[in-house]
């Protein structure tokens, strides 16, 4: 099947509309074909075609019926599902997408091939052999339906996923506002913090080499690196606090930021993830760089990882004039104010 074939003439793009209404003509007797044809500015031998196709329908359903059905071309007596299937298919994709539950190209085809035994359509045999679609009715299936595409999703967790709704994001905004109007916070008093993992050894970039060649190599320090936990602080006003990083080693050393940005901070933890004990070196290293106070407090804002929400870092937070979220499904949706 030639997949990527482009008409070169604008013979075929014929206005159904126009095809329509000069089949209504004809039916009722109005019109010839050929009157009609020179009227609507028709070819004859196409119109009669039209014709006989619908006389032969209507016939064999003992009632009327639309000469072409809406989102199909004149060609889609050869499709396997109607316009109306097709839609409830491409809805269903859609909804699957949107509860993070999307459907691959493979997943997709086997759906459609059960589909079709469920509506007893007529298939090619060798969907029977592959129990799935076929991939020519996949590509064809996705140019007749522009909304959809193929695309890579982001790994969401469940526990985001299912407290990421309207009553927790108006709690938040909510609380957000209660707490900014109560402390009048400054901008550059309003930070953001969150980890996120890093690679010790970055992608190769694309290089010139020989055509050709099956194998291209580059020289790096290590051919896998280690993953090292970033902690990324940033006030609201855009400017950013010294990161801290937290490498995968029993014991930390000073060496470890050598090189990286001023006042970096590395810690250390045997699986290189952030821990409530570490997360008290970073609420003081935050200590350090703002002066925080009762007096002159700061808003934080962090997620609920386990790490972040253990008493002694609440309390320390309490202590120094940090506001924090609270415990709770999502964060932030409470305040400790």
């Amino acid at each position: 099947m030639v997949r990527t074939y482009k008409r070169k003439t604008s013979r075929d793009d014929i206005d159904e509309t126009i095809v329509a209404r000069a089949l209504t003509e004809i039916s009722n007797g109005r019109m010839s074909l050929r009157t009609a044809a020179s009227e609507f500015g028709l070819k004859k031998s196409m119109l009669h075609k039209r014709f006989k196709k619908q006389r032969n329908t209507t016939e064999d359903s003992g009632a009327e019926s639309d000469t072409v059905d809406q989102g199909k071309s004149k060609y889609a007596s050869n499709q396997v599902f109607s316009a109306e299937e097709e839609n409830m298919l491409n809805s269903y994709l859609l909804k699957s997408s949107s509860i993070h539950y999307g459907l691959t190209l493979r997943q997709t085809r086997t759906l459609a091939y059960e589909y079709a035994l469920k509506l007893n359509k007529k298939f090619p045999n060798k969907w029977n052999v592959e129990k799935q679609a076929g991939i020519d009715w996949m590509k064809s299936f996705l140019k007749r339906h522009k909304n959809i595409s193929l695309r890579k999703p982001e790994n969401t967790s469940l526990a985001r996923a299912t407290s990421f709704n309207p009553a927790n994001v108006n709690a938040f905004f909510c609380n957000h506002k209660s707490v900014l109007e109560k402390f009048k916070f400054e901008p550059n008093r309003i930070l953001n913090l969150d980890e996120t993992g890093i690679t010790t050894v970055l992608p190769s970039p694309k290089v010139l080499t020989e055509k050709g060649k099956k194998q291209v190599g580059q020289i790096v320090s290590s051919e896998r690196g280690q993953l090292v936990t970033f902690v990324g602080i940033i006030t609201a006003t855009g400017n950013a606090l010294p990161p801290i990083y937290v490498f995968p080693r029993v014991h930390a050393k000073d060496h470890f930021v050598n090189g990286g940005p001023i006042g970096a901070v590395g810690l250390a933890h045997k699986s290189g993830w952030m821990t409530a004990e570490l997360f008290m070196n970073v609420l003081k290293h935050i200590v350090h760089h703002l002066s925080p106070s009762k007096e002159n407090p700061i808003l934080l804002l962090i997620d609920n990882h386990k790490s972040h929400i253990s008493l002694p870092a609440l309390c320390f937070c309490k202590e120094n004039g940090i506001v924090v979220p609270r415990s709770h499904r999502i964060a932030p949706t409470g305040f400790n104010h």
